[in-house]
C-alpha cells in the first residue's frame, strides 16, 4: 500500500512564507521595496502580523496584570508594618545625618515634606484674612478677570472704556468657529481664506480569522 502524503498545514505554510518574506528585507536596502504582491504573500503577511499583534497585547496585559498583583504586595506589606519600620527608623537613626538607616539587605531613610502654608476652611478664617489685607493695602491679594464670551461689539466697547494704561494689561485673541466653517465647505465648497482642506490617507487595517492553532 502506497504512502499517503500528510494533509498540508495552511497555517504553518502561511507563516513558513511570511517568515521567508521577512528574511527577503535586505539589512542595507540598495532597491525600492516591491509595489506588487500576490494574493497568497497578502494572505501570509497579514496572518503573520496580525499574530504577532495579538502576541504584544497578549503579553502586555500580562505584565499589566502581574505588575497591578505586585503593587498590591507592595500596599499589603505597607499598610501593616509601615508605622512600624517608621518606628524604628525614627528611634534609630535620630538627628543623624545623612537620614538613613543601613540594614543588611537596604536601607530605611527618612526624608521629612516641604512646610506648607494652606488655607482655613472656615468662613471666620476667611473673614478675618480680608480685613488683615484691606488693612494691609491689598497687598497680598490679586485680581483674575474673566467673563463669558464677547462678541466683537462687546470687545470694542470695553476698550473704548478702559484707560491705556489698563489696557496694555489686557490679552485676547481671535479663535475661528471651526464648527461652522467645516459646515460652510461640506454645504457649498467654499473654503474660508486662510484655510486648506487636508484629505485623509487610507489606513491599512489587518484582521486575523484564524488563531493559528495547527490542531483546528
Amino acid at each position: 500500500m502506497s504512502d499517503v502524503a500528510a494533509p498540508v498545514d495552511p497555517v504553518k505554510q502561511a507563516l513558513a512564507r511570511a517568515d521567508q518574506l521577512e528574511d527577503a528585507i535586505p539589512v542595507a536596502p540598495t532597491t525600492p521595496p516591491p509595489s506588487e504582491i500576490s494574493a497568497e504573500d497578502a494572505n501570509a503577511l497579514v496572518l503573520e502580523i496580525g499574530m504577532v499583534t495579538r502576541g504584544i497585547e497578549s503579553t502586555m496585559r500580562a505584565v499589566e496584570f502581574w505588575r497591578d498583583c505586585q503593587q498590591k504586595r507592595i500596599d499589603k506589606l505597607m499598610a501593616w508594618y509601615g508605622p512600624a519600620l517608621l518606628a524604628l527608623a525614627k528611634a534609630k537613626i535620630g538627628e543623624k545625618k545623612p537620614r538613613r538607616l543601613a540594614l543588611p539587605f537596604g536601607t530605611l531613610s527618612l526624608r521629612k515634606d516641604p512646610d506648607r502654608l494652606v488655607a482655613i476652611d472656615s468662613p471666620e478664617a476667611e473673614r478675618a484674612f480680608k480685613v488683615y489685607d484691606a488693612r494691609e493695602g491689598h497687598k497680598w491679594t490679586r485680581v483674575q478677570v474673566s467673563s463669558e464670551a464677547l462678541t466683537h461689539d462687546d470687545l470694542n466697547r470695553l476698550v473704548d472704556a478702559l484707560p491705556e494704561d489698563l489696557l496694555t494689561k489686557l490679552r485676547w485673541k481671535n479663535e475661528a468657529k471651526k464648527k461652522e466653517l467645516i459646515e460652510l465647505w461640506k454645504t457649498t465648497g467654499e473654503i474660508a481664506p486662510g484655510f486648506e482642506v487636508v484629505f485623509g490617507d487610507d489606513k491599512l487595517k489587518l484582521d486575523v480569522t484564524t488563531q493559528g492553532d495547527a490542531g483546528e
